[in-house]
């Protein structure tokens, strides 16, 4: 008997065997436990699910392989977008001089509106024909919005309606493609690859996240202490560019 820990064994006596077609309907080891606890494995038949675990995406057709090399592209261009951009319409706003109350509801209406945009999402998608079409359009609202966002630095006293017009364009859209894109990336990742393509996509997307993020901050703290010794507003100056990057990022993604 082998002892795998908290109470399941694997004896001769009890099992049940796993063939090459059951054992594709699972992508843990894990899952081959949970589907019945009460049953016990033979240890000899647990290889047969390894390939399923650690299936190579080199393995994949071309067309296949050059669909998820789009995703990670996506994934990375999307990422510096959240870090350069997203991460600071708040800070935007406050540099503008909205006020306390106004960024306050700036980080809560806009995002409000793209959960209830989310409901209509399975029909708009109906009524486009597909998933892409209809991700694609959104991630090109997405960056419409942060191409508005350096306007309101010409608005006046339109600045503030200005931000949050584009902040709701771009959480609308962002969260209306969420669902879709669920849907999508199912069809394009099989299931034999799916844990690892997802494991390097998520790892290249944090670096690309953090990569923004720290350049952005950094590009703003430099440009507020030139700010202070020249006559330029150099801040402002800093978020317009910090933004158009962003837009070219997402506009980037989308195109992938």
């Amino acid at each position: 008997m082998l002892d795998w820990g908290g109470g399941i064994s694997i004896t001769p006596e009890r099992r049940i065997a796993l063939t090459p077609k059951t054992a594709t309907s699972y992508n843990t080891l894990t899952d081959v436990f949970a589907s019945d606890a009460n049953h016990h494995f033979e240890a000899s038949r647990l290889p047969l699910v390894l390939p399923v675990i650690t299936s190579a995406i080199d393995d994949c057709s071309p067309e296949t392989q050059r669909d998820l090399s789009a995703s990670v592209y996506d994934a990375a261009t999307f990422s510096v977008m959240v870090g350069m951009g997203e991460t600071y319409i708040a800070p935007f706003a406050v540099a503008l001089g909205t006020g306390g109350i106004s960024t306050g509801l700036l980080t809560t209406l806009p995002i409000f509106a793209g959960s209830i945009l989310q409901l209509v999402t399975p029909r708009m998608v109906r009524r486009w024909g597909s998933h892409r079409s209809w991700v694609v359009a959104c991630a090109a609202s997405q960056a419409i919005a942060l191409l508005l966002l350096p306007l309101a630095i010409l608005a006046g006293g339109w600045s503030a309606a200005l931000v949050y017009l584009a902040a709701t364009i771009y959480w609308a859209s962002g969260q209306a493609s969420n669902p879709a894109w669920n849907t999508w990336i199912e069809d394009v990742v099989p299931v034999s690859v799916r844990t690892r393509f997802f494991a390097r996509r998520s790892r290249i997307s944090q670096v690309c996240l953090l990569s923004g993020f720290v350049v952005a901050g950094l590009a703003l703290e430099f440009s507020r202490s030139q700010t202070s010794a020249a006559s330029v507003n150099w801040t402002m100056l800093t978020f317009a560019a910090l933004f158009l990057v962003a837009a070219l990022c997402r506009y980037t993604s989308a195109r992938f």
